[in-house]
């Protein structure tokens, strides 16, 4: 049996994102967290095949786009990656109202448009901006003149928080302070100088690993929960 799923893949300044426009099963939940435990439940299969190796790779992110549960949102937004499913996605946010405005997904009017995607982590509200492409551009059918094409998109995240401030957590021979804040997804900041790691292209393995050590021990450390 064949299933086909349709994509459209976009990037953010170089971040991927491969928006699925067809072919994936209705998310069921009154409320986008619910929608998302629906797919993980039920379509993670598919997942992997659009996130991972051959049609993936190890940075891909993927959204879906699912009718909203909150009367303001003009859509619903569930993001997943290579690894699993994320409660929000800046990059992700811009990029999808870019392919939303110019592939005609969600309507515009005037020379600004506002749009408000909910995602799992709340009510996103985005602001895009656009230019009609010029008359005459080489390579335009007379259909692609009347599409808009994004000069910008800016959004208000949901309400950030710091949750926890200077956690001491041991790293290697080192005990270093880590700020636990909530941005759309809990994040560990750390100061590279704390691990005596420089912020250099050949020190990104090193600081990858740890990274993963440090997540570890953050979560080991204390348990985050959204108030």
């Amino acid at each position: 049996m064949i299933h086909r799923i349709q994509t459209i893949d976009a990037h953010t300044a170089g971040e991927p994102l491969r928006l699925i426009v067809g072919g994936f099963p209705t998310p069921v939940g009154s409320t986008m967290l619910e929608k998302r435990e629906w797919v993980q439940q039920h379509c993670d299969p598919l997942r992997r095949a659009l996130m991972r190796e051959p049609r993936g790779h190890a940075d891909m992110y993927g959204a879906v786009l699912t009718e909203p549960c909150e009367e303001s949102a003009h859509a619903g937004v569930l993001f997943m990656h290579n690894d699993g499913y994320s409660t929000m996605c800046g990059h992700g946010v811009i990029a999808i109202c870019t392919i939303a405005i110019e592939r005609g997904l969600i309507g515009m009017a005037g020379d600004s448009t506002s749009m408000v995607l909910e995602s799992p982590a709340g009510l996103v509200h985005a602001r895009v901006t656009f230019r009609p492409p010029a008359a005459g551009s080489v390579g335009h059918d007379e259909d692609s003149m009347m599409t808009p094409q994004v000069a910008g998109v800016a959004f208000d995240n949901v309400p950030s928080f710091v949750f926890h401030a200077g956690l001491p957590i041991v790293v290697g021979d080192r005990t270093v302070p880590v700020d636990v804040a909530y941005g759309g997804a809990f994040y560990a900041v750390v100061d590279s100088e704390a691990v005596g790691v420089p912020l250099r292209r050949e020190a990104m393995p090193r600081l990858r690993r740890l990274g993963w050590d440090i997540a570890r021990a953050v979560e080991a450390a204390i348990s985050v929960q959204h108030p």
